[in-house]
């Protein structure tokens, strides 16, 4: 009788180990994610490489600016430092959680400031492997996100996420069906990301290199490369500064006004 009930006692164990560890909900990853790893406001200055099929180069310098405002509103800023082509080039976000975000493109050599309409977010961003969407914070109001499996790659973890958009809006207005997600389990950061086209083809992977922890637990990657499968051709973004939680004016900083200055902070 003893060694029956020990026996019993030991699956009970068991079973009990195996359900009292249930992986969190491929939602509440991204929302740890986005927790862990959002500034109030930020600053980054970067140098991006755009590369053709062939290996021929263009380099561009851009500043990015951040802010999290009141009401789930998010607002960036990229602007282009050089060359003197597309110097003052900006785009303008303004990311709220119902997806109806605004964007406006300034280019200051027609001194024209336009507004990115629903429909044309899945343009690509002056010659980069970015669409306009892109460009937008994530939002996790308006796309379903699904834990697919765990993973180990080089002694790291992951969480293997697919991100579907969740309301006819998001399907009709975005150029992926879905987009698949490797989030490291220790830092809960994105180390890539892959996108599906309309068809269902793998069209783009984004890759996130050169982790660094700027603060707290909050991690940036220094080198992003991006690269569209079907046309051979990549943009890598190297981050050669950070700036967070400085005290970025929302109400001066992330307005069409600003954005059509030729300068920003220098």
């Amino acid at each position: 009788m003893k060694k029956y009930l020990c026996g019993w006692s030991l699956a009970f164990l068991i079973v009990f180990s195996a359900s009292a560890y249930a992986a969190p909900t491929g939602h509440e990853i991204m929302q740890i994610q986005k927790e862990r790893h959002q500034a109030k406001d930020e600053e980054k200055r970067s140098e991006m490489h755009l590369i053709d099929r062939r290996g021929k180069k263009k380099v561009r310098d851009m500043v990015f600016y951040s802010f999290q405002g009141a009401d789930k509103l998010n607002k960036a800023m990229l602007k282009f430092k050089s060359p003197a082509d597309i110097r003052g080039v900006g785009v303008l976000t303004w990311g709220r959680a119902s997806g109806d975000d605004d964007q406006w493109l300034y280019l200051p050599r027609a001194r024209k400031l336009k507004r990115i309409v629903a429909g044309a977010r899945k343009n690509k961003f002056m010659g980069t492997d970015l669409a306009f969407e892109d460009l937008r914070p994530e939002n996790l109001d308006i796309h379903n996100y699904t834990l697919l499996r765990e993973e180990e790659n080089e002694g790291k973890h992951y969480f293997v996420i697919e991100s579907t958009p969740s309301t006819p809006k998001e399907k009709k207005g975005s150029t992926y069906s879905k987009r698949i997600f490797w989030i490291r389990s220790d830092i809960y950061f994105p180390e890539k990301i892959e996108f599906l086209d309309k068809r269902g083809r793998l069209s783009k992977r984004s890759v996130m290199e050169e982790l660094v922890n700027v603060s707290g637990e909050m991690w940036r990657a220094q080198r992003v490369t991006v690269e569209n499968l079907l046309r051979k051709h990549k943009t890598i973004t190297l981050t050669k500064s950070y700036q967070l939680d400085q005290g970025l004016e929302e109400s001066f900083f992330f307005t069409q006004r600003v954005l059509k200055k030729p300068h920003t902070r220098d």
